[in-house]
């Protein structure tokens, strides 16, 4: 099993469900993805690969709630969903690499590009190097309602 495999149906199965249910305002407001670093999210992963940050999990992405809300729903999945899935434990600290992460998107583009929003001048894309770009454009979104990160993802 691919890593983006196992973070897209662990979303799928146990993830959306609650998400649903216990944020039902908040929900579509929320996208889910897993972006970033690593070869599982280039789609390069492999039994080596699993021994370090291998998990079940996902990030929460959003610009129309507050920090705070998302830390909160992030503690509230991460306390709630299932510790195991699909033979695979979910490991016990917050925040890890693979595990339940929620990020404004302007927060996880400025890690990354050191831009909280795309360049207005073309010159400034020079600044940012092209593996940054690559780590916020890999990986796979799995549910964008509003479509924020997906169209982010694309400029």
């Amino acid at each position: 099993m691919k890593g983006l495999e196992l973070y897209r149906d662990f979303f799928e199965e146990c993830g959306k469900p609650l998400l649903m249910q216990a944020f039902p305002e908040e929900s579509p407001l929320i996208a889910v993805a897993s972006v970033g670093c690593g070869s599982d999210r280039l789609g390069a992963d492999d039994e080596c690969s699993r021994d370090h940050c291998w998990e079940p999990g996902f990030m929460l992405f959003s610009d129309r709630l507050s920090r705070e809300a998302l830390k909160d729903i992030e503690s509230y999945l991460f306390e709630h969903l299932p510790w195991d899935y699909a033979g695979f434990a979910r490991g016990d600290a917050r925040g890890s690499v693979n595990g339940i992460r929620a990020w404004t998107i302007d927060e996880f583009f400025s890690m990354f590009t050191s831009f909280a929003t795309p360049p207005a001048q073309d010159r400034q894309w020079l600044l940012i190097a092209d593996e940054a770009l690559y780590h916020v454009t890999n990986g796979e979104v799995f549910h964008d309602p509003t479509g924020d990160l997906t169209r982010r993802g694309k400029r």
